[in-house]
């Protein structure tokens, strides 16, 4: 769902943050799975707020069912959407491609800069205990 909000965030180039109302998913088994989204955002053309929607469609991917599949069915579909409505328009190669392209870039500098916070932090407290303990002797 992040994936489908952040596209569709992307795509409308709005000049402010959607404010998301409803994220639901709708599986058909061995076909496809449509992720809704409603959601308020400024219109780029007037600036106003409007109510929008969009959907993103994934494909069935799993080559047979496992434990996997099972016990997450969202997990037997692909990880990128083939296709994506936004306000009622289709989304058409090759924006679609570029929409997934730019988020999964978006994505990957988030998850570096967590990391990286993540480990500063470790190394600081790492450094406070080590000079706890040199002070302590």
């Amino acid at each position: 769902m992040t994936l489908c909000k952040d596209m569709a965030s992307g795509l409308l180039n709005a000049p402010s943050t959607p404010v998301w109302r409803e994220a639901r998913a709708e599986p058909r088994r061995l076909d496809r799975l449509a992720i809704h989204l409603s959601f308020e955002a400024a219109d780029p053309a007037d600036g106003r707020v409007k109510p929008m929607h969009a959907t993103c469609f994934y494909r069935y991917d799993a080559v047979e069912e496992t434990a996997m599949t099972l016990a997450d069915p969202l997990s037997a579909f692909s990880t990128s959407p083939s296709g994506m409505t936004l306000n009622g328009r289709e989304v058409a190669n090759p924006l679609l491609a570029e929409a997934v392209k730019e988020v999964m870039l978006k994505q990957g500098r988030e998850f570096l800069e967590r990391a990286r916070r993540g480990i500063e932090e470790a190394a600081d407290q790492a450094r406070e205990r080590l000079n706890g303990l040199q002070s302590s002797d």
